[in-house]
C-alpha cells in the first residue's frame, strides 16, 4: 500500500468524505496531482467513496433541523455535484416542514414575550422558506393558545 492510500485510509477512518474533500486533503498532504487522481479512483473502485451515498446520508442526517436550502449549500461547499444534491433533497422534502415546526417552537420555549413576525424572522434566518416557517410559527402559536388560531394572523 502506497504512503497516499494509507493517508487516505486514515482520513477516512475519522468520517465518510466526498471526492472533493478526499482530493483537497490529499494535496494539503503534499501529493502529486496523478497520485491523488489515483487514490480516490481506487477508493471509489472499493466504494469507499462514494458522492451519492454521502449526500444523501448527509441530507438524512439533517432534515430534521436544517433546511434544505441549508443542506443544499454545505453540500455544495464539500463538492458535490447538483443533480446529487437534487436527489438527496428529494429523499428528505416532506422532513422539510416539521424541522421548521421545531425551529419555530424552539424559539418560542426561549422566548416570554413571543410575537409572531420576530419567531418568523428567526426560522426564516435559519433558511427556511416564507410559507414553511408561516405555517410552523401559526402551528406553534395556535398550540401555545390552545388550538385557538391566533387573532393577529
Amino acid at each position: 500500500m502506497s504512503r497516499a492510500q494509507g493517508k487516505a485510509l486514515r482520513i477516512l477512518s475519522f468520517a465518510d468524505r466526498t471526492e472533493e474533500e478526499m482530493r483537497r486533503k490529499l494535496e494539503e498532504g503534499g501529493f502529486p496531482p496523478q497520485v491523488v487522481s489515483d487514490v480516490v479512483e481506487w477508493l471509489k473502485e472499493l466504494h469507499y467513496l462514494d458522492d451519492a451515498r454521502f449526500a444523501a446520508q448527509f441530507a438524512l442526517s439533517r432534515a430534521d433541523r436544517k433546511s434544505q436550502s441549508v443542506i443544499r449549500m454545505e453540500l455544495r461547499q464539500k463538492g458535490i455535484d447538483g443533480d446529487l444534491i437534487d436527489s438527496a433533497c428529494a429523499q428528505v422534502a416532506d422532513q422539510e416542514a416539521e424541522a421548521a415546526y421545531r425551529a419555530a417552537s424552539g424559539y418560542a420555549r426561549s422566548r416570554e414575550d413571543l410575537s409572531m413576525e420576530k419567531m418568523m424572522a428567526s426560522v426564516m434566518r435559519k433558511g427556511f422558506p416564507y410559507a414553511a416557517a408561516r405555517q410552523a410559527c401559526q402551528r406553534v402559536v395556535e398550540e401555545l393558545a390552545g388550538g385557538d388560531p391566533p387573532e393577529s394572523l
